[in-house]
C-alpha cells in the first residue's frame, strides 16, 4: 500500500514537472531541461541513487523527454510562423556536434565539476535574461555570425547540464538580430536536434544513465503542454516573465549546487 502511494505521488510529480517544462519549452524555448534536471536530482537522492550517479542520470533522462517536449514546441511555432529553415540547418549542425561530445563529458567528468559548471552557466544565463534589452526590430541584419565556433561550445555546454540549448541560443540569436520570437522558435527546433544527439550520446557509451519511463511521463507531459508556452511567447509582452524567470534560474542554479554537495 505504502509502495502504491509512493509511486502515485511519484508519478504526479513527474507530470507536473513535465507539464511546467513544456510550459517554459514553449515560451522561452529552452526545452526545459534547467527545471527537469534539479527535479530529476532531488528524486534520484530521495530514492538513494549513488551519488556519482545521480546527475549523469538526470542530464541524459532530461535529455530523452526533450525528444517529446521540444516536439511539441517545434510543431506549435511552425503553425504560428512557420521556423527559418536555412538559418536552421547553418545552426544545428554545429550544435548537434557539440552535443554528443556534451553527453560524454558528462560520463567522465566528476559530479561535483558538473555540477559547479551546471551552477554557473546558469547563473549567468538567469542574469542575462534579467538585465537584456530586447534588439528594435532591423538594428542588425539576422544572420547566425560566428556559428562554427559558437554553436559547438553551445551545443557541448547545454548537453553538460542536461538543457536543450535554448538558454544560450536565444541571447546569442536575438544579439545577431532575430526578434525575440524568432530566436525561441528556432531554438526550439534546435533544440530538439541537439536532445536527439545528447540521447544517442548516451545510448552509445552509458545506456544505464537513460530511465525510459521518467523520460515517457514527463515528454509527454512536456508535449501536450509546450503549445500553451507557445500561445503565450507569440501573446505576451516578454519582459516582466523573462526578469522572473531570470531570477527563477538563480535560484534553481544554487539549489542544484546546494543538492550536489549535500551528495558528495
Amino acid at each position: 500500500m505504502r509502495h502504491t502511494a509512493h509511486m502515485i505521488s511519484l508519478t504526479i510529480l513527474l507530470v507536473l514537472v513535465g507539464l511546467l517544462a513544456g510550459v517554459l519549452a514553449g515560451l522561452f524555448g529552452i526545452g526545459g531541461g534547467l527545471l527537469i534536471v534539479p527535479s530529476l536530482t532531488f528524486v534520484l537522492l530521495a530514492q538513494g541513487l549513488s551519488p556519482e550517479w545521480v546527475l549523469p542520470t538526470a542530464v541524459a533522462t532530461s535529455l530523452g523527454s526533450m525528444l517529446l517536449t521540444s516536439a511539441g514546441a517545434v510543431w506549435a511555432h511552425h503553425k504560428k510562423i512557420g521556423t527559418d529553415q536555412r538559418t536552421l540547418w547553418q545552426v544545428a549542425p554545429t550544435l548537434m556536434l557539440g552535443g554528443g561530445l556534451g553527453a560524454w563529458l558528462t560520463t567522465v567528468l566528476p559530479t561535483l565539476y558538473v555540477g559547479l559548471f551546471f551552477t554557473g552557466l546558469v547563473t549567468l544565463i538567469g542574469l542575462r535574461m534579467m538585465l537584456a534589452t530586447t534588439p528594435q526590430k532591423g538594428a542588425r541584419d539576422p544572420r547566425p555570425r560566428g556559428i562554427f565556433w559558437a554553436g559547438p561550445i553551445m551545443g557541448t555546454s547545454s548537453a553538460m547540464v542536461g538543457i536543450g540549448g535554448g538558454s544560450l541560443l536565444v541571447p546569442y540569436l536575438t544579439w545577431n538580430g532575430y526578434q525575440p520570437v524568432q530566436a525561441v522558435a528556432l531554438a526550439s527546433a534546435c533544440g530538439w536536434l541537439l536532445a536527439l544527439a545528447g540521447t544517442m550520446g548516451f545510448a552509445l557509451t552509458q545506456p544505464a544513465y537513460l530511465n525510459p519511463i521518467y523520460i515517457l511521463i514527463i515528454g509527454v507531459a512536456g508535449w501536450i503542454s509546450a503549445p500553451v508556452g507557445v500561445a503565450l511567447a507569440h501573446r505576451l509582452s516578454a519582459t516582466r516573465l523573462r526578469r522572473l524567470f531570470g531570477l527563477m534560474l538563480v535560484l534553481v542554479a544554487f539549489r542544484m549546487l546546494w543538492q550536489i554537495h549535500t551528495a558528495t
